[in-house]
């Protein structure tokens, strides 16, 4: 470690040099770079290199790349796959990371109004749409893929997030004790489409299952007396899976939207009440 005294001569001679000579040379950086491989800064030089940087335009926004360059840079590396262990540093590097409030703040402020990457903003003419359409027309999918796309469904959890009514439901569950899984697949119930089939509630220890159906979407006769050919679709698709899962020896429960709205639970109060 440098003293202050040596640190300071150092500082002073590299001022006087300072513009009195041309860049530096490959070699020359190469040996600054090779020097510092490996040295991580003290949390103190971090702090001090933080505070010198404050309040100065980053270096990058001086040399902003004309639209032309930008897109020769996209060109470049389009289609371009990152290797194993490119991937393994990158995962390592973010893990541990947290990012403050006032970060997502910003970040979400910058996006607003930004249609994200392959969005909106990539959406494919008709023109494009008819062409996809034409040469896909007539393909078969082999068995074994279509197995490989079933399982790769079955283990997205959909929806992301929970639902309005589904967290009513959840609430209640919680109040009373009740020990349940959200968004299960029961792979062991023998049918080709619904071992596959995401419910929404699984209460293992009495083998009961909780649908939490919304109006639209699973056809309620009540709002949809006249329901739409997808509703229709729905309301068979329900009515498989209730008797697939009654013949397993499972309990099934389904509650409409707008009894959980309206506060109606009594089918979980005659079960849990």
């Amino acid at each position: 470690m440098r003293t202050p005294e040596v640190h300071q001569k150092v500082m002073d001679a590299a001022k006087s040099r300072r513009g009195k000579r041309g860049p530096l040379s490959e070699i020359h950086r190469r040996k600054i770079s090779e020097s510092h491989m490996g040295l991580k800064p003290t949390v103190d030089t971090r702090m001090k290199m933080s505070l010198a940087k404050k309040g100065k335009i980053p270096t990058h926004i001086w040399k902003l790349h004309t639209p032309e360059a930008r897109r020769k840079q996209a060109d470049s590396i389009r289609g371009r796959l990152h290797t194993a262990e490119h991937k393994k540093k990158q995962s390592e590097s973010m893990k541990g990371r947290h990012l403050s409030e006032e970060h997502k703040r910003k970040l979400s402020e910058v996006k607003k109004g930004k249609m994200p990457p392959g969005g909106v903003e990539r959406l494919h003419t008709k023109e494009i749409h008819e062409k996809i359409r034409i040469a896909l027309k007539g393909r078969i999918v082999p068995e074994d893929q279509k197995i490989k796309i079933r399982i790769a469904r079955a283990r997205q959890v959909m929806p992301m997030r929970d639902t309005k009514i589904e967290l009513i439901v959840f609430a209640y569950l919680d109040s009373h004790n009740v020990s349940y899984c959200k968004h299960k697949i029961l792979s062991d119930i023998p049918h080709y489409l619904y071992s596959r089939h995401q419910f929404d509630i699984v209460v293992m220890d009495r083998r009961l299952i909780i649908e939490v159906d919304g109006c639209y979407w699973h056809g309620c006769s009540t709002h949809f007396p006249n329901p739409n050919e997808y509703q229709k679709w729905a309301l068979n698709r329900d009515c498989i899976i209730n008797e697939t899962i009654e013949k397993n020896g499972w309990e099934i429960i389904r509650l409409w939207e707008h009894d959980i709205n309206a506060g109606n639970l009594s089918e979980l109060e005659e079960v849990f009440g």
